[in-house]
C-alpha cells in the first residue's frame, strides 16, 4: 500500500503486516519491481487491486513475470473510475484474473468497453454490517434532525454526484408533499467523496 496512508495506520492497529509500495504514475518499472519481491517473498494467491493506479502497477507487475501464481483481481466500485484507454486494454486488462464491481450499472459500464469478456466480470455487492443499525436510538436521532413519531423517513446514502439522480429524488418529494406531509428526506453523503467525483 501507499507510504502514509490510513490503510498502513489501520494494519498497523490491527497488527498486520504491511508493504509500502507507491503505484507511482502510469506504468513505474521500479515500483513493480517492489511489489514482485512482496509476492515473491509471500507467494499470495490473489492481489486486489481498488484503483486503477494499482491496478497498471499489478499489471506491469503480472506482465514482467514477476506475480507467478498470483491472480490479479480488480475491485471496482465507482464508475468512471477506470478509463478505457490504451495502456488499460493492451497491458492491463489481460493481466486481470476478475473484474469485481459492486453493482450491475458498473458490471454494464466495463462491458461497454469491448475488451473485457462477460466471463470475468463478477458483480459483488457491498456488505452492510446491520448491528449498528439495530443498536441505534431510532427515537433520539428522529427528534435530533426534526422529525416527529408520525414522520415518513426517507435515507439516502450516496454520493452528491449526477449518476445517483437526487434530482429524481427531489421531484418525487415534491409529488408527495400534499398527500403526504409529514414525508421527511435525509441525504447522507460523504463530502470528500462527492468533490473527488465531482473533480
Amino acid at each position: 500500500g501507499r507510504p502514509g496512508s490510513e490503510l498502513k495506520a489501520r494494519a498497523a492497529s490491527a497488527d498486520l503486516e504491511f508493504q509500502d509500495c507507491s503505484p507511482g504514475r502510469y506504468f513505474d518499472p521500479r515500483s513493480a519491481g517492489v511489489l514482485g519481491q512482496a509476492l515473491a517473498e509471500l507467494r499470495p494467491q490473489v492481489l486486489i487491486t481498488f484503483d486503477e493506479q494499482s491496478l497498471r502497477l499489478a499489471g506491469l507487475t503480472s506482465r514482467l513475470g514477476l506475480a507467478s501464481g498470483t491472480s490479479v483481481v480488480h475491485y471496482y466500485g465507482l464508475e468512471g473510475a477506470l478509463k478505457n484507454k490504451i495502456w488499460n486494454r493492451r497491458v492491463v486488462g489481460p493481466r486481470v484474473r476478475y473484474f469485481v464491481p459492486n453493482a450491475e450499472a458498473i458490471a454494464a459500464e466495463l462491458r461497454s468497453f469491448g475488451w473485457i469478456p462477460s466471463d470475468r466480470i463478477r458483480v459483488i455487492y457491498d456488505g452492510v454490517d446491520p448491528a449498528p443499525i439495530d443498536q441505534a436510538d431510532a427515537t433520539g436521532l428522529r427528534e435530533e434532525l426534526g422529525a416527529g413519531p408520525n414522520d415518513v423517513v426517507a435515507l439516502v446514502a450516496a454520493r452528491l454526484v449526477p449518476e445517483k439522480d437526487h434530482s429524481l429524488l427531489l421531484r418525487a418529494m415534491a409529488g408527495l408533499k400534499d398527500r403526504c406531509p409529514g414525508l421527511r428526506a435525509w441525504i447522507a453523503a460523504s463530502w470528500w467523496a462527492s468533490f473527488r467525483a465531482i473533480w
